[in-house]
């Protein structure tokens, strides 16, 4: 019994030795590599993989997709490419594996052939699970350096947890209203997160939510202009899945505007907003809005 139980410590000992040294995984975030040869993909994969993985981030004015696909043959499935962050293989397995090759990698396993499931609903579980992946690490990754201070206050006055990265300034904090900014000096982009109460107890987010969310900005958020404030873009309707809402704002007698997404908390008697929105000209949103849905 005695040299089982040594056996078995020293089993765990190696595998957590393994994981240790472990190369960091390689790639952007919302990049995969996908493992397929080039017959396979161009004439059964390629269409329906890309109308799932290539489609545009709502509540963009600019279509920016939600991945970046790269497909590599076996053949060329080197080192390299196993470093990759996310991997999608093409095989006679079905299998999904975390850290294989790397540390923060997510390795999923395909057999196209065994799967009762049509490619469409099979992509789309996929991806699914790729999206989880990438949320839950921006949030730990956050959630080591945020501002715990902050994120306390929030927890204290209004119940909810987010996290606020530490580049964030905290502007307002009262029961009201709490606004973190971000606005640095050496680039063109300021970035605000608000988190405020609806006193009015909402299952959905409908109109009444709407109208309170342009009533903070009328009343917070102003133009250098006179008569200038933020407002929620009338002529893009707002994007509505569950408890999230993504759209655009604009500058109400200015030229500023960009993307925003508010989450909805929802309590007995009242609905209390998580809210995000940035301004950041001529460049690419997706990783901005892909992090303030993972903190808020």
């Amino acid at each position: 019994m005695v040299r089982y139980i040594i056996i078995l410590i020293l089993f765990l000992g190696c595998n957590d030795g393994q994981n240790q040294t472990l190369p960091s995984s390689t790639g952007a975030h919302s990049e995969i590599v996908v493992v397929v040869d080039d017959s396979l993909w161009d004439n059964k994969l390629n269409k329906t993989f890309s109308q799932v993985f290539n489609g545009p981030i709502k509540g963009l004015g600019k279509i920016e997709k939600e991945f970046n696909i790269i497909q590599i043959n076996n053949s060329e499935f080197s080192q390299v490419f196993r470093r990759h962050k996310n991997i999608i293989i093409f095989s006679d397995n079905e299998k999904t594996q975390n850290d294989k090759w790397a540390k923060d990698q997510l390795v999923i396993q395909l057999n196209i052939n065994s799967n009762t499931n049509s490619l469409l609903e099979t992509f789309q579980k996929v991806k699914s699970i790729f999206v989880i992946d990438e949320l839950n690490y921006l949030r730990k990754k956050t959630k080591k350096t945020s501002n715990k201070l902050i994120e306390n206050q929030i927890k204290k006055r209004f119940n909810i947890e987010v996290l606020i990265p530490k580049k964030y300034t905290n502007i307002i904090m009262s029961n009201e209203l709490c606004w973190m900014q971000y606005n640095p000096k050496e680039k063109d982009e300021i970035s605000q997160i608000l988190v405020f109460t609806v006193n009015e107890a909402k299952k959905t987010i409908d109109n009444t939510i709407l109208n309170a969310v342009d009533s903070v900005f009328f009343k917070y958020i102003k133009g250098s202009a006179e008569h200038s404030f933020v407002k929620i873009e009338k002529l893009y309707n707002p994007h509505i899945e569950q408890n999230i809402c993504r759209g655009l704002w604009r500058l109400e007698n200015g030229f500023m505007g960009g993307p925003f997404i508010f989450k909805t908390y929802f309590f007995d008697k009242k609905t209390v907003i998580s809210l995000a929105f940035t301004f950041s000209p001529n460049t690419q949103k997706r990783d901005i809005i892909k992090e303030f849905e993972a903190i808020l």
